[in-house]
């Protein structure tokens, strides 16, 4: 059995070159604000640690952090380096480490590697030749990858062995590397293995504050829509979505990072900017008949998110294929009146009205909550505010654009 290696901490010109490195990532990270804004938004909850730790060979997370083992670091370009970033971020939002569950490691990080590194293709990432991606499996979730390798040992099995992993997944509890004369401890790397629920639930609110502030201003593409949602639905229950979309939305006296505040760009800083007054809500309520069920729970669930804020504007609008009934709400206790007197309507859906009704009478909410089956003509474009589909009895979501939860029930 071999020796143990030395053990020992960082030296004083190592921990320079942390400091170094860290002004290094933060650099590369405004910059991807500039290309990627909604990677880079996500970016911004995870703190950039560079470290000399030899337990980590390239780079990892936990959720909160992003660890660069620094000799990894020197030998990638800027590009490479904003590839790993991204990757990271994108294996949290997904909740990969949650969705593991019993499944092969080996096998499961493959997987998630693909999905995201096929996520970060479509969005223009220049992903590496020998990054792990099965082109003829684009589009599949990683619980339908790795159950593809599962069953075949033949090409695409051996074939992951050629490929490079940019990032662990796992890292040995022990403190030695025994292949090594000498290894390093550093302090500052310390990963928690076990990815827990709670913040794989705040990745899920962060995913949702930061895609409707870009979607308002128009700079969310149409292409994680459906990811999104994806993502979403399977880690939170409509209470915490509904909840989360409107706060989010809610143009009070809290602060934003999209968009920066502008007294602070020409430092180089991205810094939170202010926003103003009280909410304006437009509640619109699909009455073709399948929503009856569960609207009572919707209405009570809004009437207690309603408390939450000292002014409100709700517009509450009931329609099928054309408009029902309009009512308008300053009081929270007004809507439990509302469900008392019931919903008219019962025919066929076309959620087409509703956005014509706002726009004709320039309502300018802050955000739009669609009570609905999903059943039903959508505009093609989307509106210049946020909208959630909260669907009762399936998933179709209605339109490319918005955001969308499942209600369950």
């Amino acid at each position: 059995m071999p020796d143990s290696p030395k053990v020992r901490a960082p030296t004083e010109a190592e921990q320079l070159e942390k400091k170094q490195y860290k002004k290094t990532l933060e650099d590369l990270r405004a910059k991807l604000l500039l290309i990627h804004p909604f990677t880079a938004n996500l970016a911004l909850y995870l703190e950039l640690t560079p470290t000399v730790d030899t337990r980590i060979k390239t780079a990892a997370t936990d959720g909160s952090h992003i660890f660069f083992q620094i000799q990894f670091l020197k030998k990638l370009s800027a590009e490479m380096i904003i590839f790993v970033l991204a990757h990271e971020v994108w294996h949290c939002v997904a909740g990969h480490l949650v969705r593991k569950l019993n499944r092969d490691p080996t096998l499961w990080n493959y997987a998630v590697d693909h999905e995201v590194n096929a996520l970060l293709q479509r969005d223009g990432f220049n992903v590496p030749s020998d990054a792990v991606f099965f082109p003829y499996w684009d589009g599949l979730s990683a619980e339908k990858v790795y159950e593809y390798l599962l069953d075949n040992d033949d090409e695409d099995t051996k074939k992951i062995k050629e490929f490079f992993q940019f990032d662990q997944h796992t890292i040995e509890d022990n403190k030695y590397d025994h292949q090594a004369t000498e290894s390093i401890i550093d302090p500052s790397f310390s990963l928690n293995q076990k990815e827990t629920k709670d913040i794989h639930h705040d990745w899920g609110t962060r995913t949702i504050f930061v895609a409707n502030n870009l979607e308002k201003i128009g700079m969310l593409p149409s292409r994680f829509n459906i990811l999104i949602n994806k993502i979403l639905q399977s880690q939170l229950n409509w209470k915490m979505v509904l909840r989360q979309f409107v706060q989010r939305s809610y143009s009070g006296n809290q602060k934003t990072w999209m968009p920066p505040s502008r007294r602070h760009l020409w430092k180089g800083l991205y810094l939170p900017s202010s926003k103003a007054t009280k909410i304006n809500l437009v509640v619109a309520i699909d009455t073709s008949g399948s929503t009856h069920s569960l609207l009572s729970r919707f209405i009570s669930e809004l009437s207690a998110l309603m408390k939450e804020f000292s002014q409100i504007q709700l517009c509450l609008i009931e329609c099928d294929s054309c408009i029902k009934k309009v009512r308008n709400f300053t009081e929270p206790y007004q809507l439990d009146q509302a469900l008392r007197l019931g919903v008219n309507g019962g025919g066929g859906t076309n959620f087409n009205p509703v956005f014509e009704y706002v726009k004709q009478h320039n309502l300018q909410p802050d955000c739009l909550v669609f009570f609905t089956d999903g059943l039903g003509a959508a505009p093609q474009l989307a509106p210049h505010y946020p909208v959630l589909w909260l669907l009762v009895g399936g998933d179709r979501q209605p339109s490319i654009w918005g955001s969308t939860v499942v209600m369950d029930g």
